[in-house]
């Protein structure tokens, strides 16, 4: 997107396209020009933007970003082409598909569409990079228009609005002049659903005017003239922290939690499904009336709102995607959303475009042969670099889960890739013949311990190479209670628990017990410590009093007084330092 020009009636407030300068109206021609020996599309139908599972996707077959061969548009959307656009700009080399396969590696509630935290340039940039990729495609969300009050001395320029706004049976430039701007007194609605957060709204087509607005808000001028004529708001807590993903598709995977924390998130799912159809119900007669419906949720979210029940029916003909990502759904979001929808953009022309980047692409096909060659010269005798084998990636992939303490994401991708849970971890170089159990012993991974025993049912009695038991591997009392906690939970059969050296089993009562009364045993040290160094003190100080030959003096009872605050701290590191060496030799 370039800059408005400097022609005083062309300014961001004169494109709302539903009160269009006259002046710009009566200049607008549909823009009609071959891009890579293919024309573009004057007219697209309505069905390419509105939601329906049953129209087969469009013809893409390669992602240039990615690498990839893809099926459809829908992975522009996702996570993972995202992140790779991250990549590129930054100058890094992008994932490869076994890095990340497709939408896999990146699904997340933490993604670019559900975060307050994104940046608008980051989203800028990467909506910029994806229309570099849609220009050599010839897939595009808008329709350009020709217009002689935009003429550039470097190059042409053109206006744009989104697609998903005309009548496929009309020329678009016509519908800018007559049934658009006819709608002036008609209204929309906007809905989002993401993260648990739900925000609706009936817009109006006509914007507020002569108001003053906040010229420090983080909403644009044209944001804040957006007349919501009705807005909702709900969030319910419904994702599971650090671990994204909703309760719901957590249970899907096979791994069903029985925490109360589980259990809260699966009625604040069913709650907040229900507030959003009482919602749809109070605003039915409203939205009847509405000339667009504009959703954003994925598939499951969007079935509440639109089913055979509802008001929004799945044929209805209003009813779109937006076209372009969204953040977390708030009243300011859908404010900005409408603004981003309702105003004509100014372009550089995809042909001029098109050059641009086949001379970028040029230049940085030239630094990389640059960079090769230099790193050629200066090293005589070229690196060995080691392709990792589909078993290798899968061992990374089972020590992230491990390192993050992920129970159920791991037990998913065992399942899912039919993973031995006893096989040595490799490349055996780096692992040394740990299986996962060794290593979440040696590391101290509690939680996973457990879980690897009784979920999972992998064998303690395995060695390493060196002849360790995962028992043997584990650095303190908490890991190895985990092993004694498992073994009185599965019992004696079919696990040889004797070779694997494990202690006799306990209970978590026990265990409990054990651990209460170690800490009682610590803090009897601790104050026998301190009580053996008061009375030491005490005897220090009544042998100087004598020394120095005084009258009187303080009573026994009066320990640390007379110390100063350095003497303090020096003395209590002492006692700690003495309690510590009294236990190391218990």
């Amino acid at each position: 997107m370039t800059d408005v020009p400097k022609t005083s009636y062309i300014k961001k407030e004169n494109l709302y396209i539903f009160d269009l300068n006259p002046k710009i109206i009566n200049s607008l021609r549909t823009y009609t020009s071959k891009i890579g020996g293919l024309e573009t599309p004057q007219y697209v139908a309505k069905e390419e933007v509105q939601f329906n599972p049953t129209k087969p996707k469009s013809s893409i077959t390669f992602c240039s970003t990615c690498n990839i061969e893809i099926d459809g548009r829908d992975h522009f959307k996702t996570d993972f082409h995202n992140n790779n656009l991250k990549l590129s700009l930054k100058g890094e080399n992008t994932i490869n598909e076994t890095k990340g396969d497709g939408d896999a590696a990146y699904d997340s509630d933490a993604s670019i569409s559900g975060s307050d935290d994104d940046s608008e340039d980051e989203l800028d940039t990467i909506m910029e990079d994806e229309d570099e990729l849609n220009i050599k495609t010839n897939q595009t969300p808008f329709i350009l228009f020709e217009s002689d009050e935009l003429k550039d001395s470097n190059r042409d320029k053109l206006f744009a609005g989104y697609k998903c706004l005309f009548n496929n049976d009309l020329d678009p430039a016509m519908q800018l002049k007559t049934s658009i701007p006819n709608s002036i007194d008609g209204k929309s609605a906007i809905f989002m659903i993401g993260g648990g957060h739900f925000a609706g709204c009936i817009v109006s087509h006509n914007r507020m005017k002569n108001q003053t607005f906040n010229k420090k808000s983080s909403l644009s001028l044209n944001a804040q003239q957006v007349n919501l004529l009705k807005q909702k708001t709900f969030h319910r807590y419904t994702t599971r922290r650090k671990q994204g993903g909703s309760q719901s598709a957590n249970d899907s995977s096979g791994s069903v939690a029985h925490s109360a924390g589980a259990s809260i998130r699966r009625y604040n799912e069913m709650a907040l499904e229900q507030e959003i159809k009482e919602l749809i119900q109070l605003w039915e007669e409203d939205l009847k009336h509405c000339e667009y419906i504009f959703i954003k949720a994925n598939v499951k979210n969007r079935k509440i709102m639109v089913n055979s029940e509802s008001c929004l029916k799945p044929k209805d003909q209003r009813l779109m995607t937006l076209p372009f990502n969204t953040r977390r759904p708030t009243s300011s979001e859908l404010k900005r959303s409408w603004a981003e929808l309702t105003y004509l953009k100014i372009i550089d022309d995809p042909k001029n475009e098109l050059k641009m980047l086949e001379e970028k692409e040029k230049k940085m096909r030239e630094i990389e042969l640059l960079k090769k060659s230099k790193v050629q010269s200066s090293s005589p005798v070229p690196a060995v670099t080691h392709e990792l084998t589909p078993e290798e990636i899968q061992s990374e992939e089972i020590v992230t889960l491990l390192k993050k303490s992920k129970i159920p994401a791991l037990v998913t991708f065992i399942k899912k890739n039919k993973i031995d849970v006893n096989q040595p971890l490799l490349p055996e170089e780096k692992y040394q013949g740990l299986t996962m159990l060794h290593y979440a012993s040696q590391n101290g991974h509690k939680q996973m311990v457990y879980a690897l025993l009784t979920t999972l049912k992998c064998d303690p009695s395995i060695q390493t190479k060196y002849a360790k038991t995962p028992w043997q591997l584990s650095k303190d009392d908490v890991i190895r209670h985990q092993f004694q906690l498992a073994r009185h939970k599965l019992g004696e059969e079919g696990i040889d628990w004797e070779n694997a050296n494990v202690d006799k089993p306990l209970s978590k009562e026990e265990i409990q017990e054990i651990e209460s009364t170690a800490e009682k045993q610590d803090q009897e040290i601790v104050e026998e410590v301190m009580q053996r160094e008061l009375d030491k003190l005490r005897l220090q100080k009544q042998e100087e009093r004598k020394n120095d030959k005084k009258i009187g003096g303080d009573s026994e009872g009066q320990s640390m007084e007379g110390m100063t605050e350095d003497q303090k701290r020096a003395y209590m590191r002492e006692v700690r330092a003495r309690a510590a060496e009294a236990r190391m030799k218990r």
